[in-house]
């Protein structure tokens, strides 16, 4: 794994993330409103796991990999998720981190540039 992938998921799990909802509660933001999406609040959960544009990247995920992700989300899956060798659960630990840390990336690019990548475009760069 790639140390800043790593590095990122971390933050991801511990929700220590500059996240909207972060920012509201700091007073630097008035408005909560997912980037992606347009449709929630934007919070960690929220952002990678039932966003809609993060959902889609999440299914393309399934399909390559093939493996089902419930409905619980990532973080409840990798935790019970045992049956493979431990190069498997390498890589598919890799590949969920970048996964997120691009998922990220395209947030800030929407916010930022105002531009939006379609989630197959930005499936295909993980």
């Amino acid at each position: 794994m790639v140390p800043r992938h790593g590095f990122f998921m971390w933050l991801a799990v511990q929700h220590r993330l500059l996240t909207q909802d972060r920012m509201v509660r700091m007073g630097i933001l008035q408005n909560n409103c997912c980037w992606l999406c347009g449709n929630e609040k934007e919070s960690h959960d929220q952002l990678f796991f039932s966003c809609s544009y993060s959902r889609q990247c999440l299914s393309l995920f399934e399909d390559w990999m093939q493996i089902p992700i419930p409905a619980q989300g990532v973080t409840y899956w990798w935790l019970h998720y045992r049956v493979r060798s431990l190069l498997a659960r390498q890589v598919l630990a890799a590949s969920l981190a970048y996964l997120m840390y691009e998922l990220w990336h395209a947030r800030n690019r929407c916010r930022v540039d105002s531009v939006m990548l379609l989630p197959t475009v930005l499936f295909r760069q993980v």
